[in-house]
């Protein structure tokens, strides 16, 4: 489980072992995220971030109070409209090995991927369906098809990445 308390930012704890990690996680704070009740990386396999938080401390006019329970998304997804938030506690999740390989498939159809992308989901850390401009925007070396699946494994061969620089590279975000 984690506490954080105001200004903790993602770049302090590290990211290896939040369940859903911002595509914005360099420039963020916990409390921010949770303010957003945004998704993010690992929101596939790990649920929304609402789904992981054990309790919020916010802040009013009024004074302090903890929320727990399905109580937790009247502070999530209200951008600090009911609060501000100056505590959080998080499950964490064991990701065994800090480095996921990624694998590339390439399809000439929509449909073809959609198939493959179903059969692998659970097997997945994360999945990712692009179209050949998307795609080749992510790696111009690659012969991308009119549809692709990149998705990440700890099992299968292909190139190993850290979890941020995964998120960085193929979430769209940059830093």
């Amino acid at each position: 489980m984690l506490i954080s308390r105001p200004g903790n930012d993602f770049n302090e704890i590290g990211i290896n072992d939040i369940p859903v990690i911002p595509t914005s996680f360099y420039m963020s704070t916990l409390g921010g995220y949770a303010a957003t009740g945004a998704y993010g990386f690992g929101a596939l396999k790990n649920g929304a971030l609402w789904d992981n938080l054990i309790e919020v401390e916010i802040y009013t006019p009024k004074g302090f109070y903890t929320v727990t329970g399905k109580n937790i998304l009247s502070t999530t997804l209200a951008a600090g409209t009911t609060g501000i938030i100056t505590k959080i506690k998080m499950r964490l999740v064991n990701r065994k090995y800090k480095k996921i390989n990624i694998v590339k498939k390439t399809f000439n159809s929509l449909s073809k991927a959609l198939d493959d992308a179903f059969n692998i989901l659970n097997s997945t850390e994360f999945l990712s369906i692009r179209n050949y401009g998307m795609a080749k925007e992510i790696d111009p070396e690659y012969s991308w098809d009119k549809w692709n699946i990149i998705y990440g494994v700890y099992d299968e061969n292909g190139q190993s990445y850290a979890t941020k620089d995964i998120i960085t590279s193929f979430a769209g975000s940059s830093q």
